[in-house]
């Protein structure tokens, strides 16, 4: 089976778009580890794309056009959530672990439920 770029998914685009981060990463910071570097990426993935590109899945948009406002929507919900529930009692590193989820599972659901009302 021959994979061809034009039938790449944005989950691939996703993951090649990781892997290129991690590589820029190296390259700007070369006196780190490679795990120090991964862990960081990987962090900055958790917290500002994935959730956000979780729920730009609601309009048609293209890759980059998805990347870039994942970015934005993740910072705003992820600051804006992060304070509040640092405001009633919530720890941040429980919540900078817990909230990504949380918006991913959003996500999905309306996704899922998006897709059932569309058939």
């Amino acid at each position: 089976m021959k994979f061809e770029m034009n039938k790449m998914t944005d989950i691939h685009k996703l993951v090649i778009s990781y892997v290129i981060g991690i590589v820029i990463f190296q390259i700007a910071f070369f006196m780190e580890n490679l795990l120090v570097v991964i862990r960081t990426v990987s962090v900055m993935f958790w917290i500002f794309v994935i959730p956000g590109f979780a729920i730009t899945y609601l309009w048609k948009l293209n890759f980059i056009e998805r990347l870039a406002l994942s970015v934005a929507i993740s910072s705003a919900l992820m600051g804006i959530t992060s304070y509040y529930l640092g405001l009633a009692g919530l720890h941040v590193t429980i919540s900078s672990i817990v909230l990504p989820l949380v918006y991913l599972v959003i996500g999905v659901i309306v996704v899922y439920v998006k897709g059932i009302k569309s058939k």
